[in-house]
């Protein structure tokens, strides 16, 4: 709840701003004006539409619909704030300079010249065709990330080095799916798609690291299903992300076992070679404590018990996970949460909020992979973050 609130204030502020930009130059009659102003408030619906889809259950696909048009609208939106705001204060650095430029004494012409005659039908004109011209581009910019977030992600090969890799384990394989958000009215021909592609790798294991809906899990159990045809030589595991507990987590680690996975949460197995091991370890999203006490999410705990092993691999949602499991000496941590930032420019706010944004990284002797996401969350869009599958391949450092 106060996470809606929080964007919903946001949203607010955004389209005040477009509202206050945009709207007063057309020179409507104040009857449109105010039409002009519920449309852009419209994003705000997101709130109502999304508490009504997460207590309602199955209520049909109207309310899926909806709820992907406002944010659609929102992505479009945002867009269009950017670019506002980048004219704005192009045009206000510009009068900066201007001012800097005459307090400082610049000369003046010896010949008077006339002070230029201001007509403000030229400059209404030339600020609504401005604001034309930004709406034209920002609906570009998202019909584009639009075709990128609702096509099939590619698959990117990682190498990740490992010290002392024992040889059993060389070319080890991890296909890992972060943040699929699987939502109505989406096909499952997406996910059908993904499913083959990681089949078609031969992956060691698969590890889905959270965030796989926005929806109950009964809401969404069809869309979902082709998870089940996922295969791994040693085995497909799961942790949770905190969207599952949005929409009652219990339901969905019931779920993803009744799909043959191994839910892990502060757990571990393991693969042996002959003498050699490789540990597997998973914990819940760091927020699981809030809504269940005994979904504890401690790296340390998710080995606790288990022989020496050669390798130790740690599955969790968030990149806040890799201090602890620095701390207790993991080889990898693989997670998700961050979508890359999604897309430009709002992914470096994202990078602000979080230790690792996307790709390869070291913390210690710990190396950390953040996925850029599988699906999309919220506005369906990605400009310039493309999601992506991803197979890691352990090789000796």
């Amino acid at each position: 709840m106060i996470f809606l609130i929080i964007i919903s204030i946001v949203l607010a502020l955004l389209s005040i701003y477009i509202g206050w930009r945009m709207i007063p130059p057309l020179g409507w009659e104040p009857r449109w004006k105010t039409v002009a102003w519920i449309f852009v408030f419209t994003p705000l619906l997101f709130a109502p539409v999304e508490l009504f889809i997460l207590s309602a259950g199955d209520s049909g696909l109207w309310a899926d619909y909806a709820r992907f048009g406002i944010y659609a609208l929102i992505s479009v939106f945002s867009l269009i704030f950017f670019l506002l705001l980048v004219r704005d204060l192009s045009f206000a650095l510009q009068k900066f300079t201007l001012t800097c430029t005459s307090l400082l004494g610049a000369k003046k012409p010896r010949t008077p010249q006339k002070e230029p005659r201001h007509d403000p039908e030229r400059r209404q004109f030339l600020t609504n065709a401005l604001n034309g011209g930004i709406i034209l581009l920002a609906g570009g910019l998202a019909g584009y990330g639009g075709f990128e977030a609702l096509r099939r992600p590619e698959l990117l090969r990682v190498d990740v080095p490992i010290a002392k890799l024992p040889k059993a384990f060389h070319g080890f394989t991890i296909a890992l799916l972060s943040d699929l958000h699987i939502n109505r009215p989406r096909s499952t021909d997406w996910l059908w798609g993904i499913v083959n592609m990681v089949n078609a790798t031969k992956p060691d294991i698969v590890a889905l690291t959270g965030d796989l809906s926005d929806s109950i899990a009964s809401r969404v159990r069809n869309e979902v299903a082709p998870l089940n045809k996922l295969s791994a030589r040693y085995g497909r595991f799961y942790v949770t992300g905190n969207h599952e507990y949005y929409t009652n987590a219990e339901d969905w680690i019931a779920e993803l076992k009744h799909l043959g996975f191994t839910v892990l949460m502060s757990e571990h197995t393991a693969i042996t070679h002959g003498t050699d091991r490789l540990l597997v370890c998973g914990v819940p999203d760091i927020s699981g404590p809030k809504y269940y006490p005994n979904h504890i999410s401690s790296p340390s705990l998710a080995q606790k018990g288990s022989r020496e092993s050669d390798v130790k691999i740690l599955l969790a949602h968030r990149p806040q996970s890799v201090y602890e499991a620095a701390d207790s000496n993991y080889d990898l941590l693989v997670c998700g949460h961050t979508h890359g930032g999604q897309f430009l420019p709002w992914k470096y706010a994202v990078d602000l909020a979080q230790p690792f944004l996307s790709g390869l990284h070291k913390v210690k002797n710990t190396h950390i992979y953040v996925s850029r996401g599988t699906g999309y969350w919220g506005p369906p869009i990605r400009l310039g973050v493309p999601s992506e599958v991803t197979l890691l391949t352990l090789i000796p450092a």
